[in-house]
């Protein structure tokens, strides 16, 4: 359902009032539920034009240590930016953030809010980049499963961003990213492990790169591809949704090695560039798509008609 203004300020307005751990907690609950619907960042939109990210900030400060109502409130500034690079925009800037930052440790919600942030404000990445060897550690060290996710998409989203592979090559991402790849377990994420492992692929990285894009992981990933391109989630019923342009890029960049190509033509990648042709009207997407079909008729010596 969307909100109307009148609605969004009475969300708002109930976070500023209230007061006690408890009802802190289930009134950002509901701001967190009203916002994590498929409404393209509506209510989002309006929830932080009546103050909803200065609200939350308040209420976060106010938590000295890690607590029910500071992780319902990283999760309601991860709803307020899902699909939002304006909102991304207020809570990276905002005077706080450096609190969002800190909690990465001890609050998996303070993850989840950094990928998002990723994912829909690029700019915000320069601001990011010194959290990856602490996420790294994460990745390695944590025993939520869902925290270790969503510090392999965090790395997943800087790694699309070409600025910032330099950097990332000298940290210790890509052999991290390996280690979840080869686990093939689509709950940690070796979909977008084995993407960002694409998008940092170089001739200091491509012999380990064929060695992990193994034809189960090529498997996997054209199926994640697949179901972005049709705007499904992938694994099925995992509610977890891809880009469909950013998985294409780390498709471009696999077409760079012979192997992998032939791969990829085995697992009837052809299709699916038809159908993403034919029915986007994402120019990122066709543009990268004619690009891997450049690459791969190149080695199959097809003329396309």
């Amino acid at each position: 359902m969307s909100l109307t203004p009148e609605m969004a300020k009475r969300l708002v307005d109930g976070i500023k009032s209230t007061h006690g751990q408890e009802i802190q907690a289930q009134k950002i609950r509901a701001l967190f539920l009203s916002c994590n619907q498929n409404d393209s960042g509506h209510n989002g939109s309006l929830c932080a034009e009546h103050g909803a990210i200065d609200a939350i900030y308040r209420v976060i400060i106010e938590q000295l240590s890690p607590t029910q109502v500071k992780q319902e409130a990283f999760r309601a500034l991860g709803s307020i930016c899902f699909s939002n690079d304006k909102s991304s925009e207020l809570v990276v800037t905002n005077s706080h953030f450096k609190i969002v930052k800190d909690f990465i440790e001890a609050d998996p919600q303070a993850c989840y809010l950094i990928n998002i942030i990723a994912a829909n404000f690029w700019e915000s990445h320069p601001l990011l980049l010194d959290l990856v060897p602490r996420v790294l550690k994460l990745i390695k060290e944590s025993e939520s499963e869902a925290q270790k996710r969503w510090c392999v998409q965090f790395c997943g989203q800087l790694a699309y961003n070409k600025a910032n592979k330099e950097y990332l090559l000298t940290t210790g991402v890509v052999n991290t990213m390996i280690e979840i790849t080869s686990t093939g377990n689509t709950n940690l994420g070796c979909c977008t492990s084995s993407a960002a492992l694409a998008c940092l692929n170089d001739t200091s990285t491509q012999q380990s790169l064929e060695k992990a894009m193994t034809p189960d992981i090529i498997q996997i990933l054209v199926a994640c591809f697949a179901s972005a391109v049709h705007e499904q989630d992938f694994p099925y019923g995992s509610r977890v949704y891809y880009t469909d342009w950013k998985i294409a890029t780390a498709m471009d960049s696999l077409c760079d090695i012979e192997s992998i190509r032939l791969l990829l033509i085995d697992n009837c990648i052809f299709d699916i560039i038809y159908w993403a042709l034919d029915v986007s009207d994402s120019i990122k997407l066709k543009t990268y798509c004619f690009s891997i079909l450049w690459k791969l008729c190149s080695e199959t010596k097809m003329i396309i008609l």
